[in-house]
């Protein structure tokens, strides 16, 4: 399989970086109106299994750095979230956009917006 995504030690850094970042809290610059995860008892779950999700994704880039192992990870990482709240899957949508950001990749080929939209991963 020919890699289709250029993943460097310096994308990698930045994923860890993002990966380092608190999430699914209330972020007025980033997210205005965002309360946070809820319940809130949830929220370290939540950002945990966001945070897997991105560990997956950084463990697997170097040996296989295609977009098919990406979009593979979002779909099992986002299970997880199948039965949040829809501003709370926005969120993850959106930290997910931030992933495919930073490592180049353009399209979801549609798997987050079916993920918003009621239809199966």
């Amino acid at each position: 399989m020919q890699p289709d995504l250029s993943i460097t030690t310096a994308v990698l850094d930045q994923l860890r970086a993002f990966r380092a970042l608190p999430k699914f809290g209330p972020d007025e610059s980033r997210f205005p109106g965002y309360v946070g995860y809820l319940p809130e008892t949830s929220r370290a779950d939540a950002e945990q299994a966001l945070n897997a999700t991105i560990d997956a994704i950084i463990e697997g880039l170097p040996n296989q750095p295609t977009s098919a192992l990406v979009l593979d990870r979002f779909a099992k990482g986002l299970l997880w979230f199948a039965d949040s709240d829809t501003e709370d899957r926005e969120r993850c949508c959106d930290y997910l956009v931030q992933v495919m950001d930073i490592i180049g990749l353009e399209s979801s080929d549609g798997l987050l917006n079916r993920f918003m939209y009621g239809m199966d991963i």
